[in-house]
């Protein structure tokens, strides 16, 4: 059913905001309709690449723009990171 639902709505613009935010999920889906033939490989490969490399400049210029307020926000909220910082030492990223 779900399967059903993705192969008619899942389409080249779907994995392009897909890659934006986060492809790795809606790569491994788009390999699949691929090996079925219904995309183009090609296709998926510049779609994928393209909108990884818009999402990953997005976010890069906007902690370029944002680095001071996200700093002081930080320093604002120590114990909150502090908390953070000792959930990922005991149990990994």
């Amino acid at each position: 059913m779900i399967y059903t639902f993705l192969e008619h709505y899942f389409n080249y613009y779907i994995l392009f905001g897909w890659s934006v935010l986060e492809g790795e999920i809606g790569l491994v889906l788009a390999g699949a309709f691929t090996q079925e033939g219904k995309f183009i490989y090609e296709y998926v490969l510049l779609t994928a690449i393209s909108g990884a490399y818009l999402g990953d400049t997005f976010v890069f210029f906007l902690g370029r723009h944002y680095k001071l307020k996200a700093e002081q926000w930080l320093q604002h909220h120590e114990q909150k990171v502090k908390k953070t910082e000792d959930i990922f030492s005991r149990y990994g990223s």
